[in-house]
């Protein structure tokens, strides 16, 4: 997630993929909250996050989510999931491809 655009579609977007990774990975009805003013100190309910997120925008130096259920291998070999959803891109066969919030959504096995 990035702080460019924070009232964008794309960023409320990842917003929402994060706040579902997150509550898939640690469960529960509250994780750190990831915000320029709590950085990561205090536990709210996904929804007050996302408020936060949203409101406040994302600490700049959390770009691997280790506190909130991503493993660090994996981080480094995967890009974010999040980089392209809504944007159309083509392959090197001219085929042109549109990721939505729904295939995001399925690639996480929340869809």
């Amino acid at each position: 997630m990035s702080e460019n655009e924070r009232g964008g579609v794309v960023y409320s977007l990842g917003v929402e993929v994060f706040l579902k990774f997150v509550e898939w990975k640690l469960g529960g009805k509250k994780c750190p909250c990831p915000c320029k003013k709590c950085r990561n100190r205090y536990w709210l309910t996904y929804k007050e996050v996302g408020y936060h997120l949203i409101s406040k925008g994302i600490e700049k130096s959390y770009r691997v989510w280790t506190l909130h259920g991503e493993d660090l291998s994996n981080a480094a070999v995967h890009p974010p999931l999040v980089a392209n959803i809504g944007e159309k891109t083509s392959d090197d066969d001219g085929f042109e491809m549109v990721d939505t919030e729904e295939e995001t959504m399925g690639m996480l096995g929340l869809g």
